[in-house]
Formats: structure tokens, sequence, C-alpha cells
């Protein structure tokens, strides 16, 4: 397991870590920020651990292994405002409307 340091990734997570992780490892999205990672052996979480403690450069904040004490603390969902003016289709407009029922992570492409 790994947690992820932008939970606004969990989408394009394969791709992000392709780089990062032999191909034999296809990580996964589970909930929160993080991310299961099968076939991972313990030389390559920890070659992968020390990249990032010497240079940071790697989308993983952590690892541990899987154990049912794992809880998640947060949940990601999907929102669409409808009618929403196109001035206000700012990043910090979209935050103030979201700040209601949680933290805006990010926003789709086409607001971009």
């Amino acid at each position: 397991m790994g947690r992820l340091k932008n939970r606004g990734m969990f989408e394009r997570v394969e791709e992000e870590l392709r780089w990062v992780l032999d191909s034999d490892i296809n990580p996964r999205y589970w909930v929160d920020d993080w991310i299961i990672l099968p076939n991972m052996d313990d030389a390559k979480a920890i070659q992968l651990m020390n990249e990032e403690k010497m240079n940071g450069s790697t989308p993983i904040l952590d690892l541990q292994k899987w154990s049912q004490d794992i809880r998640p603390t947060h949940r990601l969902a999907w929102v669409l405002l409808w009618g929403l003016p196109p001035f206000a289709w700012e990043v910090e407009y979209i935050e103030r409307v979201v700040a209601e029922i949680g933290e805006l992570v990010e926003v789709d492409e086409t607001v971009e």
C-alpha cells in the first residue's frame, strides 16, 4: 500500500507511476490517498522509499504492508455544478462553493 502525495492524482495513478514502478506492478487507486501496489517486493519498496527520502522525486509519500487496520479518512466524490455562471469558473470560487460539503481536490480539465 502506498500513500499519494497528491490526492488529485488518483485518476491517473497508473500513468504517473509508470516511470517509477516495474511493469509487473500495476497500481490501483483504493480510497482516500491510498493506492494498492500488487506484486511489489520488499527490495523495490525499499528502493522507492530511499529515492523519496533522498530526492523527494516520487509521487508516493510512504509505503506500508497491507493491514486490516488501514482505514480511509477521506472519501473522494465528483461534484457537478449546474448553473454556475462562467464568471465564477475560477478555482477560488469553485472552492468556496464546494467548501460546504468538503475540500476541493481538483477541477476538470475543461474548467481549467
